[in-house]
């Protein structure tokens, strides 16, 4: 399984957003903190809160701003809304296999893969928030 170019932007303004003590965002600021490309990061700041993820509101107030609580928002949710391929697609890339009709590394991969939608995909905004604070 790898991440689209999309996701792992996502989850790198994701988080960032998670682990920030602002609120509210504007998206020029996040392109330059970010070094996302501004049009690349408009179009996934839309996909996220059509996705149901953030919120966006225009106007001299206005910014980029989380829809739901950070505990509500797991890793899975957000490659579901940004990655274009199944997270249950083949290692190798032929689409997807299963135990019918296999892969060469589908078995050595099965346990592995497991353990990467269980536990990593499974953690929420939140639980990664306290992973960046420095004790």
């Amino acid at each position: 399984m790898q991440f689209s170019k999309t996701t792992k932007y996502a989850i790198k303004l994701l988080t960032y957003m998670a682990t920030s003590q602002e609120n509210s965002f504007r998206s020029k600021e996040l392109c330059d903190t970010l070094n996302i490309p501004y049009k690349y990061l408009t179009t996934i700041i839309t996909t996220l809160t059509k996705g149901g993820i953030l919120q966006s509101s225009k106007g001299r107030n206005g910014g980029i701003s989380f829809a739901k609580p950070l505990d509500e928002i797991t890793l899975t949710q957000i490659v579901a809304i940004t990655q274009n391929s199944d997270i249950h697609e083949c290692v190798m890339g032929f689409g997807k296999c299963d135990t019918h009709k296999k892969c060469i590394l589908h078995d050595s991969w099965s346990k592995p893969k497991k353990h990467i939608i269980n536990d990593f995909l499974e953690q929420t905004l939140q639980d990664l928030q306290k992973y960046s604070k420095k004790d």
